[in-house]
C-alpha cells in the first residue's frame, strides 16, 4: 500500500513530518494524512513530484543516496530525474513487484536485531507484545525487521522496554535474558535491558553510515557540482577586503581563497579549524565550498588537513563522513592533534594556499559570528602562517590513510576480520594470496580469527580490526583501504564490529 512505502522511505531517510514537508514545501498536515493513508495522490500529480523530488535531495543532503536506491532497487548512479521516477514507481508498485526487493543489507537497525532476539527468546508473539504496550501488532512486526524505529516516541519506547522485563520476571528468565544481554546477572534491571535496548544508537548508526559511504563510492559517480562562475563571481575574487567578519564573513572569504589558490595554480592547501561546524549548514554555501574543494583536487593540489578531536564523536565521525568522497581522491592528508594545542574557550582557523593566500581567525567559543577573519596575500604574512601550521603538526597523528594499492598495515597486530562468506577471496592483497596458495585456503600472515558471515550489514566490504586501527576495505572497482588511527573513532568501529559478530552470537 501507499502509506506503508511512504512510511518506510520517511523512516529510512531518518526525518520528522514537519522537516520533510518543509522539504517537500508542503503542509505537515499533508504528511500525516499520506502515512495514516487518508490521502493517496495521483501517480502523475504534481504533489507526488515535489514528495518524489524532497526523498531525492534529503538523501542528497544527508549523504545517504546509497542507502534509498538499496531500497528503490535503483542504481545510485544514476541521474535525479532517475531516481524520482524510481521513488514514484517505489511508492505505487504493487506487492508482487516488491517481493524480491532485498533491504536486508540497507540498514542494520540493532534495535530491531535486538527485540528480534529477546522476543525469540521468551518466544513471545507480536500480537501479545502489541496488546501490552497497545499499538498495532503490524508496528512490532517492523520494529522487528528494522524497517521502523520507536525513538522519537520516548514514552513507546519505556513501554517496550518495561512490558518485556516484566515479560522476563513473570517467566522467571532472568538468567537467559542476563546472558543474551551480556548484562551481569547480579546487575540485571530494568533500567540496564532499556539502555542494552536502545543504547549505542547514534554511535552505531554513524559507523553504519561511514562504512556505507565508503562501500558506495565510485569514480564514474558524477557529483553535482557548480561551475567556477556560480561559486564566486568575478567582483568577489578580485576583492581587496583585508577583513571579513562573523559566519557570513567566513564562508565569503573561504570562497575566495579556495578561489584564489585555483588561480595561482597552488601544489597544496593547509587547513585548520577548531570553530564550531554551524558555518557549514547552509546548503548553498556547501555546494559552493564543496564545488571550489573539488576543482582543487582535480587541479591536482595535495590538501593537509588537521581534524579538531574536542568535537564530540557524533559530531566528528559525522564531519568525516561527510569527507569521504573527497578522501577517495587519494589527495588528502586527514591529522589530528595529539593535545599539546588547548586553548579552552577559544577558536582559532587558520587555511594556508602557501604562495598564493592566509585566512586567520581567532575568537570565543559561542561567539563565533563576532570574530574577524584576516585574509593575507602577503608573503610574510603567508610564510609566518606556514611555520605556524608546521608546528602544530609535529603534535599531530595521522587520522587515517586511505590507500588506494595495497593494504599495508602491520598483519601482527590484526585482531580479527569480518566479511561476506562470498567475498572471503576477493580484494586480497597478493601477500595473503601467495600464503593461501602455498597453505592452503585457510592460512594466514598472522593469528588473527577471520568471521565469515551468510549476512552483513555492510555490502562488498570487510572490516579489518587492529589493535591500533581499523581498516574498512572495499571490495568491489575500485578497490580502497580506509585505514583509521584516532582511538575515539577506532573505539567506534570497534564497538559496531562486536556488535555485528554479537548479532550471531559469535565469540571473539
Amino acid at each position: 500500500m501507499f502509506k506503508e512505502r511512504f512510511t518506510q522511505l520517511l523512516a529510512f531517510l531518518d526525518i520528522s513530518n514537519t522537516d520533510f514537508a518543509a522539504q517537500a514545501q508542503v503542509d505537515r498536515s499533508y504528511i500525516s494524512h499520506l502515512k495514516n493513508g487518508h490521502r493517496v495522490p495521483k501517480q502523475d500529480s504534481d504533489s507526488i513530484k515535489k514528495l518524489a523530488t524532497a526523498v531525492y535531495e534529503i538523501a542528497l543532503q544527508k549523504n545517504d543516496m546509497a542507502t534509498i536506491c538499496a531500497l528503490l532497487g535503483c542504481d545510485g548512479a544514476q541521474d535525479k530525474s532517475a531516481i524520482i521516477n524510481a521513488v514514484r514507481d517505489f511508492l505505487y508498485a504493487d506487492t508482487s513487484s516488491l517481493a524480491n526487493r532485498t533491504v536486508s543489507n540497507v540498514r542494520y537497525n540493532y534495535f530491531g536485531h535486538k527485540l528480534n532476539r529477546l522476543m525469540e527468546l521468551l518466544e513471545l508473539p507480536n500480537i501479545k507484545l502489541a496488546k501490552m504496550v497497545n499499538i498495532d501488532p503490524s508496528l512490532i512486526s517492523r520494529f522487528r525487521r528494522g524497517t521502523r524505529f520507536p525513538k522519537s516516541n520516548k514514552s513507546l519506547m519505556l513501554e517496550i522496554s518495561d512490558s518485556l522485563y516484566n515479560t522476563i520476571l513473570k517467566m522467571r528468565m532472568e538468567k537467559e535474558a542476563a546472558s543474551l544481554t551480556n548484562i551481569p546477572e547480579e546487575a540485571f534491571s530494568r533500567e540496564r535491558l532499556h539502555k542494552w535496548l536502545y543504547g549505542r544508537e547514534k554511535f552505531n548508526e554513524a559507523a553504519d553510515k561511514l562504512i556505507k559511504t565508503i562501500s558506495s563510492f565510485n569514480y564514474k559517480t558524477e557529483f553535482p557540482i557548480l561551475s567556477l562562475s556560480e561559486c564566486i563571481s568575478e567582483e568577489e575574487l578580485a576583492c581587496k577586503q583585508e577583513l571579513y567578519c562573523g559566519i557570513k564573513g567566513l564562508r565569503q572569504v573561504s570562497k575566495r581563497f579556495l578561489a584564489q589558490a585555483l588561480t595561482k595554480k597552488c601544489r597544496e592547501l593547509l587547513l585548520y579549524s577548531d570553530q564550531n561546524m554551524e558555518w557549514m549548514f547552509d546548503q548553498k554555501f556547501i555546494m559552493e565550498w564543496a564545488s571550489l574543494m573539488i576543482y582543487c583536487i582535480k587541479a591536482g593540489m595535495t590538501i593537509h588537513i588537521i581534524h579538531n578531536i574536542k568535537r564530540n564523536t557524533e559530531e566528528m565521525m559525522e564531519a568525516v563522513t561527510k569527507w569521504t568522497p573527497l578522501y577517495m581522491s587519494g589527495r588528502i592528508n586527514p591529522y589530528y592533534s595529539k593535545g599539546l594545542y588547548k586553548a579552552n574557550g577559544f577558536t582559532h582557523t587558520l587555511f594556508i594556499a602557501p604562495g598564493a593566500a592566509a585566512v586567520e581567525g581567532w575568537g570565543i567559543v559561542k561567539m563565533e559570528d563576532s570574530i574577524s577573519y584576516h585574509y593575507y596575500e602577503e608573503a610574510k604574512q603567508i610564510d609566518k602562517a606556514v611555520k605556524c601550521f608546521n608546528k602544530m603538526l609535529e603534535d599531530c597523528d595521522p587520522l587515517m590513510k586511505i590507500s588506494l594499492n595495497e593494504f599495508s598495515e602491520d598483519y601482527k597486530k590484526i585482531l580479527y576480520v569480518i566479511q561476506e562468506t562470498g567475498n572471503a577471496a576477493k580484494g586480497l592483497p597478493e601477500a595473503v594470496k601467495l600464503v593461501k596458495e602455498k597453505n592452503g585456503p585457510d592460512a594466514k600472515l598472522g593469528a588473527y580469527k577471520v568471521f565469515n558471515l551468510e549476512k552483513v550489514p555492510f555490502a562488498n566490504t570487510r572490516i579489518i580490526v587492529g589493535s591500533d586501527f581499523i581498516c574498512i576495505t572495499k571490495l568491489d572497482q575500485p578497490v580502497v583501504n580506509y585505514s583509521i588511527y584516532h582511538p575515539t573513532m577506532c573505539d567506534v568501529m570497534r564497538k559496531y564490529a562486536e556488535m555485528v559478530l554479537a548479532e550471531i552470537g559469535a565469540k571473539l
